[in-house]
């Protein structure tokens, strides 16, 4: 951002709210309750592989990205 009269940058935009901002807040919240029970879910021992991957840790490693977990 650029004060008009001068031409000096005054600041940095880094996030724009949108209308999408509460609908992606909600998918972060909602990975955030997936990762709380799949994780509850191995430490009590439940574990499946399925063709050799485990769904929960591929799982996992896609949504890291997104909420750096």
């Amino acid at each position: 951002m650029k004060d008009p009269d001068t031409g000096e940058v005054i600041g940095i935009i880094t996030q724009k709210a949108t209308g999408l901002t509460k609908q992606f807040d909600a998918l972060l919240e909602s990975f955030s309750v997936s990762i709380r029970v799949l994780k509850a879910s191995q430490a009590s021992g439940m574990q499946g592989v399925i063709a050799g991957i485990d769904p929960v840790q591929a799982f996992l490693a896609s949504i890291t990205p997104f909420v750096g977990r």
